[in-house]
């Protein structure tokens, strides 16, 4: 597969890392800009016969680092602010949140 996109890629003046790049299962996942995307076992998907190639979901997640750097962010406003007003606090703590509801609304697809 690896020659396949390379092939792809090299006329467009683009081409593969090699120490990055990786081929996994689906059932494996990957975390890809900060979005887990896997495929998840579903009961109700198996064995269907009008989609015999389908045996779960697949679904696209925040990545855990994601999670933890949005926490670790709200925690260092809360923590350096904790003498504030709530109406400063909530100018701190916006842009964070907004960017946050933004990026995962669109991945969401």
């Amino acid at each position: 597969m690896k020659d396949v996109i390379t092939e792809f890629l090299k006329p467009r003046g683009l081409e593969l890392n090699e120490d990055k790049t990786e081929i996994k299962h689906i059932r494996e996942g990957c975390d890809f800009l900060g979005v887990n995307i896997r495929e998840y076992p579903d009961v109700t998907r198996a064995n269907n016969p009008r989609k015999p190639f389908k045996e779960g979901i697949v679904l696209t997640k925040p990545a855990v680092k994601s999670i933890q750097n949005f926490r670790q962010k709200v925690k260092d406003i809360l923590k350096f602010n904790k003498k504030a007003s709530a109406i400063q606090l909530i100018r701190k703590l916006n842009p964070v949140l907004k960017g946050w509801a933004n990026y995962y609304r669109s991945t969401s697809g």
